[in-house]
């Protein structure tokens, strides 16, 4: 439980250092790519370490089978690659700015559903789908605008 409430001040605390990157709308832009890169690199430890899911997302004595094993460590790999990209993303910030536009739909809503899917399955705790639903709408907040903001800026005749 703790955990989790440390998780939503996190949240909380990056959102108002998101509130001073409007002001330029570049540095807007590396936030997104360092807090999207520090995010996937939590959750592919998840899906490596199925116990450190089992502790994270509160499943108690959670013990995998091998055919979760080895989707659980597909994704882990996929999720490190996506860190990558985001890492690669942010060494160009405003050109490659659509990654954050392709990480936030499709990636952050397919997980956003997968969450909904595996706590209406009684997998996931409800608590715990909450704080990883919170996280994920203010990615797709953060990332959208991050975009928007960086749009180039057309003439008007």
């Amino acid at each position: 439980m703790e955990l989790k409430q440390q998780a939503i001040k996190a949240t909380v605390a990056v959102s108002s250092r998101v509130v001073v990157g409007m002001k330029n709308p570049v540095i807007l832009l590396k936030i997104s790519y360092i807090i999207g890169a520090i995010l996937d690199t939590l959750v592919a430890v998840q899906m490596l370490f199925p116990d450190v899911l089992a502790l994270t997302a509160g499943l108690g004595a959670f013990v995998p089978g091998p055919d979760y094993l080895y989707a659980s460590y597909m994704s882990g790999i996929m999720m490190i690659g996506w860190t990558v990209l985001l890492i690669w993303g942010y060494m160009k910030p405003v050109e490659r700015k659509d990654v954050l536009l392709i990480t936030a739909f499709p990636v952050v809503v397919g997980l956003m559903i997968s969450d909904i899917l595996s706590t209406a399955a009684g997998f996931l705790p409800q608590l715990t789908a909450i704080v990883f639903l919170v996280s994920q709408i203010f990615l797709l907040i953060l990332f959208t605008l991050s975009y928007v903001l960086n749009r180039p800026k057309t003439e008007t005749k």
